[in-house]
């Protein structure tokens, strides 16, 4: 049973009880539920929690910085993800995929910079 991962939906069932959904490593979903504590709208989609206890633990991809919220129930529940869930889901894979393609062209800039122009090998 998962005890957190990558949040990828946020349901905001009332001012005092938020439902996080989240996919872990292993590709398996869960749900846990929270009070959000004023941190509702800062929380946003790929974001990583993990909970111990009655706190779940919450780092902000924006900040690095990590908050405890207290849980108030839901873990390790498959809660309905909705029909929001495919497109919260796959937007959050498009940016990841496109973050990841930055990262290669700037890695093959980073090697262009390194070479002296016109000295390419013969065959």
């Amino acid at each position: 049973m998962a005890v957190g991962g990558k949040v990828i939906q946020i349901y905001l069932e009332s001012k005092e009880r938020l439902w996080l959904n989240t996919l872990d490593h292993g590709g398996e979903t869960t749900s846990v539920l929270v009070h959000p504590d004023g941190h509702e709208n800062r929380i946003n989609l790929g974001d990583k929690v993990w909970w111990q206890g009655g706190i779940v633990y919450w780092t902000s991809n924006a900040t690095s910085k990590t908050i405890g919220m207290k849980k108030i129930g839901g873990s390790g529940v498959h809660h309905p993800l909705g029909p929001e869930y495919e497109i919260t889901y796959n937007r959050s894979k498009i940016v990841e995929q496109k973050k990841a393609k930055i990262r290669d062209l700037e890695r093959q800039l980073a090697d262009l910079r390194g070479r002296p122009l016109g000295n390419s090998p013969t065959i």
